[in-house]
């Protein structure tokens, strides 16, 4: 079963929601899908993009972090980052990584210059969902990162 996953292409690896990693980490199992996720990344498929690998690197840390081992989750999260993006994007990534990072850190002016940030950008649809997480992140400081990023922690839309 192990090498069948790491066999797959990206989008089936990391997108498909039942399939992947995610099969691993719905068991409970997070630190072995984030080690799954870290075998997969050490041989990688050839058409493998910097944001694919990206995106992997920030699973990871999120699964990390869902296991409180928060120091190797912003690790990851710091691989994450993406060198190339632009100052205006229609996806603030690097700024919501930051903040998170800030987060597992238990870095507050971190935290909350990087949300001042991502409040000032372009407010797109995934600007604005990113930005509802950072403030559940906010909310719930001194939580757990899995309780701060959950539903609960996050300001209610009306």
């Amino acid at each position: 079963m192990l090498a069948a996953l790491l066999e797959l292409p990206f989008l089936k690896f990391d997108q498909d929601q039942v399939g992947g990693w995610r099969q691993i980490a719905d068991k409970g199992c997070r630190v072995e899908a984030a080690l799954l996720i870290d075998a997969y990344l050490a041989n990688p498929p050839a058409d493998l993009t910097m944001i694919e690998q990206g995106d992997l690197y920030f699973h990871a840390g999120q699964l990390l972090a869902m296991a409180g081992e928060n120091r190797m989750a912003a690790g990851h999260m710091m691989r994450s980052l993406n060198p190339r993006e632009p100052a205006r994007n229609e996806l603030a990534w690097n700024t919501y990584v930051l903040a998170t990072i800030g987060f597992l850190n238990h870095d507050k002016p971190m935290l909350d210059s990087q949300r001042q940030l991502l409040a000032a950008g372009e407010q797109t649809r995934e600007n604005r969902i990113n930005l509802s997480v950072i403030d559940g992140l906010i909310h719930c400081f001194d939580q757990s990162y899995e309780t701060a990023y959950g539903a609960a922690c996050r300001p209610k839309t009306p």
